[in-house]
């Protein structure tokens, strides 16, 4: 009796090796290598446990990214530690999965928020109503 449990515990150890292993190739297979530089852009995937701003909001209504960051040092092997602006109260290092190279626009500046128009500042008119719709009752 002891041997059989030993046997079937043999078993049991070589099939759970072998459904790791292949849980590792299709793993590795999807797996993206990336590594970061010092100054590099990077936008960041924000969980809304780490950002107190998303929580009240429904997740199919966040954006999956945030970004571009800047790279200001790396941590480990697989962390990097982002250059974040003051109202993001969070920690500022992430993982390798959580960040995603930035690719700006090459043809297109950047505008600065500053030299937007804001809304009420606009310089268009409202359209004037030339001739309004009036309404005829029935029994005239």
């Amino acid at each position: 009796m002891i041997k059989s449990w030993e046997e079937q515990a043999d078993v049991t150890r070589s099939y759970l090796d072998k459904a790791a292993k292949r849980m590792k190739k299709w793993t590795d297979k999807k797996r993206r290598h990336a590594s970061y530089q010092v100054g590099d852009k990077v936008m960041i995937k924000l969980l809304p446990q780490q950002f107190k701003a998303f929580r009240k909001v429904h997740k199919g209504l966040i954006r999956k990214y945030e970004g571009s960051f800047e790279i200001i040092g790396r941590v480990g092997e697989v962390a990097y530690k982002v250059q974040l602006p003051p109202s993001m109260k969070i920690h500022p290092v992430f993982h390798v999965s959580m960040l995603k190279p930035y690719h700006g626009d090459q043809d297109k500046p950047y505008v600065e928020d500053q030299d937007k128009p804001s809304r009420g500042d606009s310089s268009r008119s409202p359209p004037v109503m030339i001739d309004p719709l009036i309404k005829k009752s029935k029994r005239s």
